[in-house]
């Protein structure tokens, strides 16, 4: 069974899947139980029916490389794959390219075919954590230089399930 999480409400979601209003259920459960794969293969599955095969292959991908260990003989090439991939750069613009422009001054990132990790500057967090969560639903947080802990009662950060932080000394 998978861990459940009660997502931001509304959900936020990326751009590319607010023009799509049928895969929102679909969403609201990847949101809900965030480590089942199931949900974001049925996701795939339904992005292919209506007509998205790119980003269903981009979710298929990401998920194999995510389950596949380094050492194993596949590893290479999901890698080669996945090189191959980054460089179509025409059907995927109008969802890969927007990433920085959701949150000025983060770096927003996906993981497992879905846009849900934010890097940034640990004093930009203060700033932009509201804005962050009504665009994205970000569930790790990398903040770096994270010297000054002003960040630490923002109440976004219960919706992470991982926070990274560094600190340069």
């Amino acid at each position: 069974m998978s861990r459940r999480r009660t997502p931001p409400q509304p959900l936020p979601m990326e751009p590319f899947f607010r023009s799509l209003p049928g895969c929102h259920g679909i969403l609201q459960a990847i949101a809900e139980e965030p480590d089942d794969d199931l949900h974001r293969l049925i996701l795939a599955d339904w992005l292919d029916d209506h007509g998205y095969s790119l980003r269903a292959e981009f979710i298929r991908l990401s998920l194999q490389i995510a389950q596949t260990p380094e050492d194993s003989p596949e590893w290479s090439g999901l890698q080669a794959q996945w090189k191959k991939w980054i460089h179509r750069s025409d059907e995927q613009e109008q969802w890969w390219d927007i990433r920085s422009q959701l949150v000025p001054g983060v770096e927003l990132l996906y993981e497992r075919g879905m846009l849900e990790v934010a890097e940034m500057p640990a004093t930009r967090f203060t700033i932009v954590a509201a804005t962050l969560y009504k665009r994205v639903d970000c569930r790790k947080l990398i903040l770096l230089d994270a010297l000054e802990c002003l960040w630490l009662g923002r109440p976004e950060l219960a919706y992470l399930d991982t926070l990274f932080f560094s600190v340069t000394i």
